[in-house]
């Protein structure tokens, strides 16, 4: 069986849904609020992070859940988004928009390479990618929501940093010191 079949749901060159698994990939959300800070200032989007993310989850443990979301909040200077609305051209809503992308997307990779923020420690395995699926059967209920398998097939583990019900698998995989895009 190649496993590489195994991308319904694949977007942007991006899995969210792994048939093998059952997981789902980590999901960028955020919310952006609007703030006035100088009532002059309509050229600087001024666009930084607000507070810590906010955690939503039915399992604490299950990183690749689907229910589980880290939700990155965001100030951003009002007046300069009235401006663009009225003023800017679609070169300039396009390199902003650029812009903005990189900077939400190097935050979350920033939060979730911190095991100590986000709260989990990320593995790869080491198992050939014919040995997938019978890892996966024999210890599904102990790693649902815990697992991922990449589009590229690579198989991650997310472990929950309290989490030591899964510690003996380990011997199957190595830690991941950098999160990619995935």
């Amino acid at each position: 069986m190649r496993y590489g079949l195994y991308n319904t749901c694949v977007w942007y060159n991006i899995r969210y849904r792994d048939i093998l698994t059952e997981g789902y990939n980590i999901s960028p959300n955020f919310f952006i609020y609007g703030y006035i800070d100088d009532i002059d200032d309509y050229d600087d989007h001024l666009i930084k992070p607000k507070d810590e993310p906010i955690a939503s989850y039915h399992f604490k443990d299950r990183l690749f859940d689907r229910d589980t979301l880290f939700v990155h909040q965001y100030k951003i200077n009002f007046l300069y988004v009235l401006k663009a609305y009225t003023n800017f051209n679609d070169s300039e809503i396009n390199t902003f928009r650029k812009e903005i992308k990189e900077t939400f997307r190097n935050h979350f990779l920033t939060f979730f390479n911190n095991s100590s923020a986000c709260g989990f420690e990320f593995y790869k395995s080491k198992l050939q990618l014919n040995e997938f699926q019978s890892f996966i059967d024999g210890n599904f209920k102990r790693i649902n929501g815990k697992c991922f398998c990449t589009i590229d097939n690579r198989l991650i583990l997310a472990k929950h940093i309290s989490d030591s019900s899964i510690d003996d698998v380990l011997i199957h995989f190595e830690e991941l010191n950098k999160l990619e895009s995935q």
